[in-house]
C-alpha cells in the first residue's frame, strides 16, 4: 500500500490587488510645479514667457536691453537633486502613505508639489545673482532682481495630473 500525502493552500489577494492598484495609480500621476497661465503685470506677455525671459536671460538688441540669467528654476531643481531641498523627503513620504492606503495619489503628489512651489517661490524671493542694473534699480525702487510686484512669484503653482497630460 503506498501512502499519500496532499497539501492544499490558498492565498487571499485581495491586499495584493489594492497595492497593485496603489502603484499603478502612483506611477500613471505626476506633480507638476511652474507658471501655467496669466500675463505679466503690464500685461505685454505671459508669465510663462516671463519666467523663461528671466531664467535665461535675453543679449542687448538695438531694441531689447540685456536681461542676465537668474537661473532660479534650475536653481530649485539642482537642489532637489543635491538633497538641499525637503522636496526628496517629502516624495518618500507620499509613496509610503500611497502603498500603505493612508493617502490618494492625488493628495500625496499635491502635498509634495506644494512643497515645491514653496521652495520656488521662495528662491525668487531672495534669488540676489546678479543684482539688478542701476536704472532697473532706480525704477524699480529696490534691488530685488526676481521681484517687482511679485506678480510672477506668486503666480507659480502646482498640478498634479496623469502621466503625459499636458497642464
Amino acid at each position: 500500500m503506498k501512502a499519500k500525502a496532499t497539501m492544499k493552500f490558498s492565498m487571499k489577494t485581495k491586499g495584493l490587488d489594492n497595492l497593485r492598484r496603489r502603484i499603478k495609480s502612483a506611477s500613471s500621476h505626476v506633480s507638476k510645479v511652474g507658471f501655467w497661465n496669466g500675463t505679466s503685470g503690464d500685461g505685454e506677455m505671459s508669465i510663462a514667457s516671463l519666467a523663461f525671459l528671466q531664467e535665461y536671460g535675453r543679449p542687448q538688441t538695438a531694441i531689447h536691453n540685456f536681461i542676465p540669467a537668474r537661473p532660479f528654476f534650475r536653481m530649485s531643481a539642482m537642489n532637489v537633486v543635491n538633497g538641499r531641498s525637503d522636496v526628496r523627503h517629502y516624495m518618500k513620504v507620499a509613496l509610503q502613505q500611497i502603498i500603505s492606503g493612508k493617502q490618494t495619489t492625488q493628495h500625496s503628489f499635491q502635498m509634495v508639489g506644494q512643497v515645491y512651489e514653496d521652495e520656488l517661490k521662495a528662491i525668487i524671493t531672495y534669488f540676489d545673482e546678479p543684482p539688478n542694473a542701476a536704472r532697473t534699480e532706480a525704477m524699480k525702487g529696490k534691488d530685488d532682481p526676481l521681484v517687482d510686484s511679485g506678480h510672477m512669484r506668486d503666480s507659480v503653482q502646482n498640478k498634479v495630473t496623469k502621466r503625459g497630460v499636458d497642464v
